[in-house]
């Protein structure tokens, strides 16, 4: 049976590893600086997707204290937060699976370039991907529907795009393609429905067999 598309686009953070527990110790750490109420980590996961100044202003950061707070966070994410990452179980054999089954596969994401090809080449996953198109520059504010057309293979492939928060259902259905909710990482499933999902996957396993069939 020929599979229902050709490529493959994956958000990196709460998809392809599980960065949370750096992104919201690098959080709690910059609130700790502007010496702001420090929430408990689980009520911190919504920093995990979305840009990080919209994040801080919806923990209660005063708008003169954006930039310091982006500050402070990249000060200890680029210092360790980047490395308290880890591979999800089953990710693996997801990317060789799909790559035997002759699918090209891309990452799409929102984390600067600095940050996520250094995670993609520490858990050896760099090589499975044609594409890695993520924030080239701070000064820069492209949208994930931005990234995701630029990490599309070509203008006639028949493309999906993985992902874990609305942000990336939402960017998906603006380059046109499919977006499928991720139920591993940090996104609800009435996030991802609500979004647009066309279709949910509650594991990396299921996925793999909702994109080429049984193993």
């Amino acid at each position: 049976m020929r599979p229902l598309y050709d490529a493959v686009l994956f958000d990196l953070d709460g998809t392809l590893t599980d960065s949370e527990p750096g992104i919201v110790k690098s959080v709690q750490y910059a609130l700790e600086k502007l010496r702001l109420p420090v929430p408990d980590r689980r009520d911190l996961r919504f920093f995990v997707g979305p840009p990080l100044m919209d994040s801080f202003l919806k923990a209660g950061v005063a708008r003169p204290d954006l930039q310091s707070a982006v500050d402070f966070f990249q000060e200890r994410y680029a210092r360790i937060g980047w490395t308290e990452n880890s591979v999800y179980p089953g990710i693996r054999e997801l990317l060789d699976g799909l790559r035997d089954a002759g699918l090209r596969l891309s990452v799409a994401t929102m984390k600067p370039e600095r940050f996520a090809v250094p995670v993609l080449k520490r858990f050896d996953l760099y090589g499975y991907f044609e594409r890695v198109c993520a924030k080239r520059s701070e000064g820069l504010n492209p949208s994930k529907a931005d990234m995701i057309r630029e990490a599309l293979p070509d203008s006639d492939s028949r493309a999906c795009m993985v992902g874990d928060r609305c942000y990336d259902m939402d960017g998906a259905g603006a380059a046109g393609i499919d977006g499928i909710g991720a139920l591993w990482g940090c996104g609800s499933r009435e996030e991802l429905l609500a979004a647009g999902a066309k279709s949910l996957a509650e594991t990396p396993d299921a996925l793999q067999r909702l994109l080429i069939g049984p193993k």
